[in-house]
């Protein structure tokens, strides 16, 4: 059975560190089978400020859940309107210490029944 919380939350929100302060120097971010592979803390922030949603994770939902025993995160983007958050993908993590050591990253929303995952955010 999958583990997740449903509290969801924007990226950033409530006083939570901005996604860059929580990663190593070294860190890497992948997405397979996709042949991306970006290494280190300033080109995976530049990554995310620009992709998804355009850099505007402030409008990205957030559900905390695992993946193969590690930390996980399910992203659910805005709809064109703006009024329904869909499924987007899932960020695998590996966590050192308290900081991001990798992001394997899945955009694809097929994956989130696996998960026990809603199409849209809760």
């Amino acid at each position: 059975m999958a583990t997740h919380s449903r509290n969801t939350r924007p990226a950033g929100a409530n006083g939570s560190p901005t996604p860059s302060a929580v990663l190593r120097d070294d860190v890497t971010l992948t997405m397979p089978p996709q042949a991306i592979r970006i290494v280190g803390r300033d080109p995976v922030a530049a990554f995310f400020a620009t992709v998804p949603a355009g850099g505007r994770l402030d409008q990205i939902q957030l559900v905390v859940t695992r993946a193969n025993g590690h930390p996980a995160i399910a992203a659910y983007l805005p709809d064109h309107g703006g009024w329904e958050c869909g499924g987007y993908g899932i960020m695998v993590l590996t966590l050192a210490g308290d900081q991001v050591a990798t992001i394997t990253g899945f955009p694809d929303p097929g994956l989130f029944p696996l998960f026990e995952l809603p199409d849209t955010a809760p």
